[in-house]
Protein backbone atom coordinates (compact mmCIF):
# COMPACT_ATOMS: atom_id res chain seq x y z
CA UNK A 1 0.00 0.00 0.00
CA UNK A 2 2.77 2.20 1.26
CA UNK A 3 4.66 1.79 -2.36
CA UNK A 4 1.84 2.12 -4.59
CA UNK A 5 0.91 5.48 -2.40
CA UNK A 6 4.67 6.46 -3.00
CA UNK A 7 4.45 5.29 -6.93
CA UNK A 8 1.69 7.46 -7.60
CA UNK A 9 2.67 10.89 -5.84
CA UNK A 10 6.09 10.51 -7.94
CA UNK A 11 3.89 9.62 -11.01
CA UNK A 12 1.49 13.03 -10.22
CA UNK A 13 4.84 15.16 -9.55
CA UNK A 14 5.85 13.67 -12.84
CA UNK A 15 3.00 14.59 -14.86
CA UNK A 16 2.99 18.21 -13.11
CA UNK A 17 6.44 19.08 -14.07
CA UNK A 18 5.61 17.87 -17.41
CA UNK A 19 2.39 20.46 -17.59
CA UNK A 20 4.97 22.73 -16.42
CA UNK A 21 8.05 22.37 -19.11
CA UNK A 22 5.09 21.86 -21.99
CA UNK A 23 3.64 25.69 -21.10
CA UNK A 24 7.38 26.67 -21.37
CA UNK A 25 7.36 25.28 -24.78
CA UNK A 26 5.62 28.68 -26.44
CA UNK A 27 5.49 30.28 -29.79
CA UNK A 28 3.81 33.53 -28.69
CA UNK A 29 0.99 34.18 -31.21
CA UNK A 30 -1.16 37.45 -30.39
CA UNK A 31 -2.14 37.31 -26.56
CA UNK A 32 -2.16 33.84 -26.46
CA UNK A 33 0.97 31.53 -27.13
CA UNK A 34 0.78 28.60 -29.38
CA UNK A 35 2.37 25.25 -26.52
CA UNK A 36 2.41 22.05 -26.01
CA UNK A 37 0.40 21.88 -22.81
CA UNK A 38 -2.61 20.60 -24.29
CA UNK A 39 -0.88 17.40 -25.32
CA UNK A 40 0.34 17.17 -21.87
CA UNK A 41 -3.56 17.83 -20.88
CA UNK A 42 -4.82 15.60 -23.27
CA UNK A 43 -2.41 12.60 -22.26
CA UNK A 44 -3.39 12.55 -18.40
CA UNK A 45 -7.00 12.83 -19.43
CA UNK A 46 -6.23 9.45 -21.17
CA UNK A 47 -3.72 8.02 -18.69
CA UNK A 48 -4.32 8.96 -14.83
CA UNK A 49 -7.72 8.26 -12.82
CA UNK A 50 -10.31 10.55 -12.25
CA UNK A 51 -8.76 11.76 -8.72
CA UNK A 52 -5.28 11.85 -9.63
CA UNK A 53 -6.42 13.73 -12.72
CA UNK A 54 -7.92 15.97 -11.18
CA UNK A 55 -4.74 16.41 -8.41
CA UNK A 56 -2.93 17.20 -10.47
CA UNK A 57 -4.80 19.74 -12.53
CA UNK A 58 -5.82 21.35 -9.21
CA UNK A 59 -1.94 21.69 -7.98
CA UNK A 60 -0.66 22.79 -11.20
CA UNK A 61 -3.67 25.68 -11.35
CA UNK A 62 -2.63 26.54 -7.14
CA UNK A 63 1.16 26.40 -8.05
CA UNK A 64 0.38 29.41 -11.35
CA UNK A 65 -2.18 30.81 -8.67
CA UNK A 66 -0.08 31.70 -5.85
CA UNK A 67 2.95 33.22 -7.91
CA UNK A 68 5.07 30.32 -9.29
CA UNK A 69 6.08 31.03 -12.71
CA UNK A 70 4.66 27.84 -13.91
CA UNK A 71 2.11 28.77 -16.92
CA UNK A 72 2.72 29.79 -20.32
CA UNK A 73 5.36 32.55 -21.03
CA UNK A 74 6.61 32.01 -17.83
CA UNK A 75 3.41 33.81 -16.33
CA UNK A 76 1.40 32.87 -12.77
CA UNK A 77 -1.22 34.83 -11.29
CA UNK A 78 -4.69 35.14 -12.83
CA UNK A 79 -3.98 36.00 -17.01
CA UNK A 80 -6.53 36.73 -19.72
CA UNK A 81 -5.79 32.60 -20.19
CA UNK A 82 -6.93 31.34 -16.63
CA UNK A 83 -9.93 30.34 -18.14
CA UNK A 84 -8.19 27.47 -20.33
CA UNK A 85 -6.48 26.41 -17.08
CA UNK A 86 -9.92 26.51 -15.26
CA UNK A 87 -11.02 24.24 -18.68
CA UNK A 88 -8.26 21.54 -17.80
CA UNK A 89 -10.31 21.03 -14.51
CA UNK A 90 -13.68 21.18 -16.49
CA UNK A 91 -12.24 18.46 -18.82
CA UNK A 92 -11.40 15.83 -15.73
CA UNK A 93 -14.89 15.62 -15.17
CA UNK A 94 -16.11 15.87 -18.42
CA UNK A 95 -13.40 12.62 -19.75
CA UNK A 96 -14.14 10.33 -17.30
CA UNK A 97 -18.21 10.81 -17.40
CA UNK A 98 -17.75 9.88 -20.63
CA UNK A 99 -15.26 6.73 -19.52
CA UNK A 100 -18.22 5.88 -16.89
CA UNK A 101 -20.88 5.83 -19.66
CA UNK A 102 -19.39 4.49 -22.45
CA UNK A 103 -16.36 3.34 -21.44
CA UNK A 104 -14.37 4.55 -23.68
CA UNK A 105 -11.15 3.30 -22.72
CA UNK A 106 -8.61 1.17 -25.41
CA UNK A 107 -11.09 2.61 -28.41
CA UNK A 108 -8.87 5.12 -29.91
CA UNK A 109 -11.57 5.92 -31.77
CA UNK A 110 -14.03 7.28 -28.99
CA UNK A 111 -11.14 8.45 -27.05
CA UNK A 112 -10.27 11.01 -29.75
CA UNK A 113 -14.19 12.31 -29.83
CA UNK A 114 -14.56 12.84 -25.87
CA UNK A 115 -11.41 14.27 -26.50
CA UNK A 116 -13.10 16.56 -29.10
CA UNK A 117 -15.37 17.43 -26.38
CA UNK A 118 -12.91 18.12 -23.78
CA UNK A 119 -10.95 20.80 -26.01
CA UNK A 120 -14.60 22.20 -26.74
CA UNK A 121 -15.17 23.08 -22.73
CA UNK A 122 -11.46 23.53 -22.50
CA UNK A 123 -11.82 26.43 -25.57
CA UNK A 124 -15.28 27.73 -24.05
CA UNK A 125 -14.00 28.02 -20.89
CA UNK A 126 -10.92 29.85 -21.56
CA UNK A 127 -12.82 31.61 -24.66
CA UNK A 128 -15.27 33.07 -21.63
CA UNK A 129 -12.87 34.55 -19.35
CA UNK A 130 -10.12 35.87 -21.94
CA UNK A 131 -13.67 37.71 -23.01
CA UNK A 132 -14.52 39.62 -19.48
CA UNK A 133 -10.83 39.49 -18.47
CA UNK A 134 -9.98 42.00 -21.55
CA UNK A 135 -13.82 43.23 -22.38
CA UNK A 136 -13.52 41.75 -25.74
CA UNK A 137 -17.38 39.97 -27.33
CA UNK A 138 -17.86 36.70 -27.63
CA UNK A 139 -16.88 36.58 -31.30
CA UNK A 140 -13.49 38.88 -30.56
CA UNK A 141 -12.86 36.16 -28.25
CA UNK A 142 -13.54 33.41 -30.30
CA UNK A 143 -11.61 34.75 -33.14
CA UNK A 144 -8.64 35.60 -31.06
CA UNK A 145 -8.17 32.77 -28.42
CA UNK A 146 -9.72 29.67 -30.22
CA UNK A 147 -9.55 29.50 -33.85
CA UNK A 148 -5.80 30.61 -34.97
CA UNK A 149 -5.12 26.85 -32.14
CA UNK A 150 -7.99 24.71 -32.94
CA UNK A 151 -6.30 22.63 -35.89
CA UNK A 152 -2.74 22.51 -33.60
CA UNK A 153 -4.75 21.03 -31.01
CA UNK A 154 -6.60 18.52 -33.22
CA UNK A 155 -3.02 17.06 -34.18
CA UNK A 156 -1.83 17.12 -30.35
CA UNK A 157 -4.92 15.51 -29.58
CA UNK A 158 -4.42 12.71 -31.98
CA UNK A 159 -0.81 12.26 -30.81
CA UNK A 160 -1.87 12.29 -27.38
CA UNK A 161 -3.74 8.93 -28.06
CA UNK A 162 -0.68 7.59 -29.95
CA UNK A 163 1.56 8.37 -27.29
CA UNK A 164 -1.05 7.19 -24.88
CA UNK A 165 -1.23 3.86 -26.35
CA UNK A 166 2.36 3.22 -26.43
CA UNK A 167 2.78 4.61 -22.42
CA UNK A 168 -0.03 1.48 -21.64
CA UNK A 169 1.93 -0.52 -23.80
CA UNK A 170 4.76 -0.09 -21.33
CA UNK A 171 3.10 0.02 -18.09
CA UNK A 172 1.23 -3.52 -18.83
CA UNK A 173 5.04 -4.74 -19.11
CA UNK A 174 6.14 -2.90 -15.83
CA UNK A 175 2.86 -4.28 -14.28
CA UNK A 176 4.09 -7.98 -15.25
CA UNK A 177 7.58 -7.36 -13.52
Amino acid sequence: MKNKTIKQLVVNAMYIALLVVSSFISIPINQIPYTLQTLVVFIILVNVDFKNSLIIFILYSIMGLIGLPVFSSFGSGITPTFGFIFGFVISVFIYNLFNYIIKINNNKYKIVIVLFICLIIIDICGSLFFMMYLDYNFIESITISVLPYILFDIIKMIIAVIISNRLKKIEEKYDEV
